[in-house]
């Protein structure tokens, strides 16, 4: 499985349309211009992406969407792409802080099974959730690109 960060436009000429997805995600990008994007790739299909936007003004990272294709969960790459954004975080001196704003159908498990701290549909990654979370899924967060 090998992780990388991608532009959106790098993103819709190379690896979108993809059928495993249920989200229009060229709809999403339209939302959020300024979005950020990780992707996973098995070889060189696309299996698991992340849309997050870094608001300076309060210093996070906004996590707006994040897909796995259905044959691949189970296999930690949802919470490796959201390890992916923490080290962002960090990296952008927002101390790991990060948001999003999750479904109620047992997807916000999940993210409490990360660590996030859930309150209604509203989750936050503070500080010592990113850092277990880069621990774990990014061997250190040394680096944004990561094969395994």
């Amino acid at each position: 499985m090998t992780y990388q960060r991608v532009t959106q436009a790098e993103f819709l000429a190379k690896y979108w349309p993809e059928i495993n997805f249920q989200f229009n995600w060229a709809n999403l990008l339209q939302m959020y211009p300024n979005g950020q994007l990780f992707i996973a790739l098995l070889e060189t299909r696309l299996v698991g992406v992340i849309l997050f936007d870094r608001i300076f003004s309060n210093e996070f990272d906004r996590i707006h969407n994040v897909e796995v294709a259905s044959q691949m969960r189970q296999r930690h790459i949802g919470a490796h792409l959201i390890a992916q954004v923490a080290q962002d975080s960090f990296d952008h001196a927002f101390a790991g802080f990060v948001q999003l704003t999750t479904k109620t159908n047992g997807t916000e498990k999940f993210y409490a099974r990360l660590s996030g701290i859930v309150d209604h549909q509203n989750v936050i990654f503070y500080p010592d959730a990113s850092m277990a979370l880069i621990k774990r899924y990014l061997s250190g967060g040394n680096c944004h690109d990561q094969s395994k």
